[in-house]
């Protein structure tokens, strides 16, 4: 059983996994959220190949059996971000690209099909930075917003 922590914005979490390919697929999706120690709670996740024979992704408040292993990995990353996307509470999120150019943000946000996509690489052809394609992230201070 292997462990990693991950620190996403204001909220952390540990994955403990017997499965390498999710450990890899985690890891290379937040190599850079990875940390050694986290400050404050951290949410514990499990994902293991045999429970009761079967694959199971593991929450606080959830068993979650997975049929074909295969999927596992993808299944774990769905679910351990849906989790955590609901608990930041240091930043909006948005289903947007997320651009620079000239040291200014720039923020795409649409639904899915409208062409974010499309936009983002002709901007990026362009010389705009390229940051994300599927979400953006804006600081957030609630001692500060004005509504």
């Amino acid at each position: 059983m292997k462990r990693q922590r991950y620190q996403f914005f204001d909220q952390a979490f540990e994955l403990r996994s017997d499965h390498a390919d999710t450990l890899t697929l985690m890891d290379v999706m937040f190599r850079r959220f990875a940390v050694t120690e986290t400050d404050g709670e951290t949410h514990q996740y499990e994902v293991l190949t045999n429970v009761g024979g079967r694959a199971a992704i593991i929450t606080k408040d959830y068993c979650y059996i997975v049929e074909q292993p295969a999927r596992l990995p993808s299944l774990a990353h769905g679910i351990i971000m849906r989790n955590i996307f609901t608990r930041i509470r240091s930043h909006l999120l948005f289903h947007a690209a997320a651009l620079e150019d000239h040291g200014k943000g720039v923020i795409i946000a649409a639904d899915s099909g409208c062409g974010k996509t499309t936009l983002t690489l002709a901007l990026v052809r362009q010389g705009f930075k390229f940051l994300s394609d599927d979400v953006a992230a804006l600081e957030f201070n609630y001692y500060t917003a004005a509504f």
